[in-house]
């Protein structure tokens, strides 16, 4: 929650956990936090630790946003493949560019 605190939209959705991997839970959280988009993954290891990987961009940096029946697909500067989202948060990024 604290790199989402202020956000004025969040989602967050557990994963599916692959057997073969060491996780024992995730989580995707995605928000917009004033002028920045926060993508991240959040997973449960065994001993009890927190993986964490987060990546934020200007949402004016924000390459391509389109909507497909699962959501919205966010194309970002820098990264080969489109960040999937909920449609609230696509929408609220496409409503703050």
């Amino acid at each position: 929650m604290a790199a989402t605190a202020h956000a004025s939209e969040r989602v967050i959705r557990q994963c599916d956990v692959p057997a073969s991997d060491p996780l024992e839970g995730s989580w995707e959280v995605s928000a917009l936090t004033g002028d920045r988009f926060i993508h991240m993954f959040l997973g449960l290891r065994g001993d009890g630790s927190v993986s964490e990987a987060t990546a934020t961009y200007f949402v004016a940096d924000l390459l391509d946003i389109s909507f497909d029946a699962d959501g919205a697909l966010i194309e970002v500067p820098g990264r080969p493949e489109e960040i999937r989202v909920s449609d609230a948060v696509g929408r609220a990024l496409e409503r703050q560019r």
